[in-house]
This record gives structure tokens, sequence and C-alpha cells, in this order.
């Protein structure tokens, strides 16, 4: 699992949807909500893959590299990579608990 700390101080969980055969961080709660229907690919009718992503504002179609973030409450939200950046920054010191959904 990869945590994070949002400048409020929450813990969330994320992962970088690359869209393509090279993705190698797929999270359990990633592939539950594929099966749910919180994620869903979607081609647009065209060679460009998106991802739909249901949020609690809707659903959103997250581009390649959009970084995909579940809340503690496993509410999800699709952030480009530059406002990822400068929003979370990664947990390293093991602090965080954070079981949620498919941890």
């Amino acid at each position: 699992m990869r945590a994070f700390r949002t400048e409020a101080g929450d813990i969330v969980q994320a992962f970088r949807w690359t869209g393509d055969g090279g993705q190698v961080e797929e999270p359990l709660w990633a592939i539950e909500a594929m099966r749910d229907g919180r994620l869903a690919l979607d081609a647009g009718g065209t060679e460009v893959v998106g991802l739909l992503v249901s949020t609690p504002s809707g659903i959103v179609r997250a581009a390649r590299g959009t970084w995909i973030v579940m809340a503690e409450a496993g509410s999800l939200s699709a952030w480009s990579d530059d406002l990822f950046a400068h929003h979370f920054q990664p947990v390293r010191d093991g602090s965080a608990h954070f079981p949620g959904p498919g941890a």
C-alpha cells in the first residue's frame, strides 16, 4: 500500500494510473473498485484509453498518468500529476495506519 498525507494531515492511498500493460502498481482496492464499478476503462470511441472514476461529485474521466486517490472513507478522486505532487506527500515513516477497503 502506498500511503500519502494530505495538507490537512489525512492519510490516503493512491497510485498513478498508466493505462497500459506497463502498469506496475495496481492496489487491491483499485481492483475491487473495478469490480464494483467505481472505476471503469473507457476508450471513448478512440484509441486513447481513459479511466472513469466515480467520485462524490460525479464521474471523472482520468487520462494516463493521473493519480487515483482513495480516502479513508473509501471515496475516490482523480488528480493530475502536478496537483497531486503539490497536495500530497508520501508517508515514509510507517506511522500511517489506513486499513481501508481491500487493504
